[in-house]
């Protein structure tokens, strides 16, 4: 019986039926398939604008903008230094052209959706699922999880939402560097094992610095190890196979990755680890470890429900920290739900391996962030992007299980229905990204008590010159959470635009002194200052700036420079200014108010050529254009000033300046109609204006004198 038995077991792995139906279709071919479904999913986001975080960690970072000086682009965030550097080089190639950054995004997510494809391939093949009949349907059972990875609107948070490529890259990295694991274990031939392994390990790499979450590879290839290629589980690691195969992983985990830790914050990673930090919800209580930990117990059986259900998808939830583990009550039936999937994943481990591996994968990739290490947003969708290949896996492979053949069409209805409810879902959503109005307004619905969209949408209106829209919603913000230092600042901005001035200035105050180190608020605030002729306040705030916050910005410098000057002391403004050149010789506003100095000094050739070096900065410097050319004519050289001027009022036909100059230079030059024509600009833009209308006058005498003659 025992002979019998042993071969019927012999004749059963090779039968592999599914493999041979599906023997016709080409491997390449259900590649092709993924990347089709996942750009015809994304293909309405290429235009999709900047959101959120994008706007300070891309379009607003000055250590982005050159390729050539790494130590400032990997300096930004040290720990993730890989995907800001792709950041880099998509400005250095798009500047901010989203649709750049879009592609590259997409190009990353279909990566890794072939990554957990041929993993799953690769798995479905090692030593333990050739003994078991499933293996007969990797094919098909791989198509299914690459096409669940590409197409579930679960992961758009980490494809469309730009920033979070750090999420997608790093986990393309991750199924890359396991693929490769696994491939160097199946094969004989010792090169191509050694090339496997070292090229898994630059990918590991790769993704350490790209995010943190790549710091549970280690267990991950633990768990492929005892899951795949041991044939008594955890009891079948010999220790000759213990030695060989898992130590390097317990050096890399128990080594590198602390040494790395340490490192990156100096003797304070446990205060790191374990300090509570403010909630991104106003309300909350401040999120300790275990504040954390007790509310991602409700966090991942929402995960869960989204990987199942993904209906109510939103950037920002509004999801209230647990304070305790019985309050809210759910938080300890969470708690109950999640240890028995977790035990029944460990129980299927070794009774129907490739779902409890998946069940496991997906506790283990969130571990990261949904543990007891506080982050200020206890909840977001791209967290999911790495555990869906497990979540994916598992429900794949639970079809073949349970499903295919005693209930076949029940698992093709299953799955016909995924191929086309996804994809579409996946599509519609990504039409809610497409510009912070939209986003904005998708979370206001679904979050009514949150802040933040409110207060994002308000700016973007503001940015629009819809005032009335973008006081309504600051308003709101504000009432939900009144010391936001950017809403603060945008009501200020907003106020003051609506000529409500002495009140934007408390605001800008307020904004500033519930955050002392933003640059926004006060360069805002200081401008206000500017504009309103209170040129002493205005200097102290940009000299707060150059003193403890942007030590190395030109621009701060610069206006510094500026507010002295129009204060009176010309000694402390060409610090300044000379200080900003230092930082950047090419600074056309270091230039211009140089310029302005000198003029005002008498020094006029040097005055000419400060506004010169200010134009090659900008050619579209129209203030540069006037002031040169009234230079130009004090010099004599009246020839050269009317052209510069003749140019600035080509550019910009709307600036007074430059007509009033060039109508006043065209008076003394007796060109008194083209004169003319340059004041009646003037009045047609400011009706009151004294010098034009006086010359006018003096014009219109002039006329009349010569008709009479």
């Amino acid at each position: 019986m025992k002979k019998r038995k042993n071969a019927g077991r012999n004749t059963a792995a090779p039968l592999l039926t599914g493999r041979r139906r599906g023997a016709g279709i080409p491997l390449v071919l259900h590649a092709v398939v993924i990347i089709i479904v996942g750009l015809a999913a994304y293909s309405n986001t290429f235009h999709n604008s900047f959101h959120f975080d994008d706007i300070p960690s891309i379009v607003e970072n000055a250590d982005m903008r050159n390729i050539r000086d790494l130590r400032t682009v990997f300096g930004y965030e040290s720990r993730r230094a890989f995907g800001m550097f792709t950041f880099a080089l998509n400005y250095h190639v798009n500047g901010l052209d989203v649709v750049g950054y879009h592609v590259v995004n997409v190009a990353v997510h279909l990566g890794a959706s072939l990554c957990a494809w041929w993993l799953t391939l690769l798995l479905l093949t090692t030593p333990v699922m050739r003994l078991d009949p499933i293996s007969g349907h990797r094919r098909a059972i791989a198509f299914a999880v690459g096409f669940l990875f590409v197409a579930h609107p679960v992961q758009i948070q980490a494809v469309t939402y730009i920033v979070q490529r750090l999420a997608s890259l790093a986990t393309m990295f991750y199924l890359a560097s396991l693929c490769l694991f696994v491939k160097g274990r199946l094969t004989e031939r010792t090169w191509v094992r050694v090339v496997c392994f070292s090229v898994s390990a630059a990918a590991a790499l790769l993704g350490m610095f790209t995010k943190e979450i790549v710091f549970t590879l280690p267990l991950a290839i633990l768990l492929v190890e005892v899951a795949f290629f041991q044939t008594g589980g955890i009891r079948g690691l010999t220790r000759n196979r213990a030695l060989r195969v898992i130590l390097p992983m317990v050096v890399i985990f128990l080594f590198v990755i602390p040494c790395f830790m340490l490192l990156r914050y100096h003797g304070r990673l446990m205060s790191v680890l374990f300090r509570a930090i403010p909630s991104q919800r106003p309300g909350d209580p401040p999120l300790t470890s275990w504040v954390y930990l007790f509310t991602q117990f409700r966090v991942v059986l929402t995960y869960i429900r989204l990987v199942f259900l993904p209906v109510g998808q939103n950037l920002d939830h509004d999801f209230p920290a647990s304070r305790s583990f019985f309050e809210p009550f759910s938080t300890a039936v969470s708690f109950v739900v999640l240890a028995a999937v977790l035990g029944w994943g460990i129980w299927m481990l070794f009774r129907k391996r490739a779902v409890g591996f998946g069940v496991l994968w997906f506790f283990l990739t969130l571990s990261v962030e949904s543990s007891f290490k506080p982050i200020r947003n206890v909840i977001f969708e791209h967290r999911l992007y790495l555990p869906m290949f497990g979540a994916g896996f598992a429900a794949a492979t639970s079809v073949y299980y349970w499903l295919w053949g005693k209930h076949t069409r029940i698992a093709m209805a299953v799955f016909l229905a995924a191929a086309v409810t996804l994809p579409v879902l996946t599509w519609r959503r990504n039409a809610v990204w497409k510009d912070e109005i939209t986003l904005n307004t998708d979370i206001i619905a679904k979050s009514p008590h949150k802040a933040r969209a409110y207060l994002n949408r308000g700016g973007e209106y503001l940015r629009r010159g819809d005032l009335s829209r973008a006081l309504a919603d600051i308003e709101k913000g504000l009432s939900l959470d009144p010391d936001n230092p950017e809403g603060l600042n945008n009501y200020a901005i907003v106020l003051y635009k609506l000529g409500r001035r002495d009140e934007a200035l408390v605001y800008f105050e307020r904004s500033v002194e519930r955050s002392p180190r933003d640059l926004k608020p006060r360069y805002n605030y200081g401008n206000a200052l500017m504009e309103m002729g209170s040129f002493r306040e205005a200097f102290e705030q940009y000299e707060y700036l150059v003193t403890y916050v942007a030590k190395t910005d030109p621009d701060a410098y610069a206006l510094a420079g500026k507010a002295a000057a129009r204060m009176g002391d010309y000694d402390t403004a060409m610090k300044r200014l000379n200080r900003a050149l230092e930082l950047d010789p090419d600074n056309e506003d270091a230039c211009f108010y140089l310029g302005n100095i000198m003029q005002e000094r008498g020094e006029l050739l040097a005055a000419v050529e400060y506004f010169r070096k200010s134009l090659q900065a900008n050619p579209g410097k129209v203030e540069a254009y006037t002031n040169c050319g009234a230079t130009l004519y004090m010099l004599g050289r009246v020839d050269e000033a009317i052209d510069l001027l003749r140019r600035a009022v080509v550019i910009n036909p709307n600036y007074t300046d430059a007509h009033n100059t060039l109508g006043l230079i065209l008076y003394e030059q007796g060109e008194l109609n083209e004169a003319a024509e340059q004041f009646v600009m003037v009045l047609r833009r400011q009706p009151g204006h004294q010098t034009a209308s006086k010359y006018l006058a003096l014009i219109e005498q002039k006329r009349k004198e010569a008709a009479v003659q």
